[in-house]
């Protein structure tokens, strides 16, 4: 009778290391997608003339802040937890500011709803709008 230790091929596999690095990795690359999509503060495109927010294609990135002066489109930047107005609707300048130098945490210019809303922080997973 010979013994038979058994090769590489006769062990199991182990696929469930495999499988907790992989999900490591998801939920790591997730946490920064996250970081990304859920902002401090958002901006949205406006007419400081007018006070009246326009379509975010009417604002450049590489524009300056607005500064009280000068006529054009600017971006203004609310906390998330603000009302935004729609498109087309007037909106307080109680509520942020155009000086994006003094903000702190993280911004992103432009994507809130075209309807208007709450500019609400989400958990993991970015952030939602919710209509007025």
């Amino acid at each position: 009778m010979t013994s038979h230790r058994g090769g590489p091929e006769d062990r199991p596999h182990r696929w469930r290391s495999a499988a907790v690095g992989v999900g490591l990795t998801g939920l790591v690359a997730a946490s920064f997608v996250s970081c990304e999509d859920n902002p401090d503060h958002r901006a949205i495109c406006t007419d400081p003339q007018t006070q009246q927010r326009v379509d975010d294609d009417l604002c450049d990135d590489s524009d300056d802040d607005y500064h009280g002066h000068g006529g054009g489109f600017y971006w203004y930047y609310l906390r998330a937890g603000s009302n935004a107005p729609a498109v087309g609707d007037r909106y307080s300048t109680s509520g942020g500011t155009y000086d994006s130098s003094s903000l702190s945490g993280s911004v992103k210019r432009g994507g809130v709803d075209t309807h208007g809303g709450s500019i609400k922080r989400g958990g993991f997973g970015g952030v939602h709008f919710s209509g007025s």
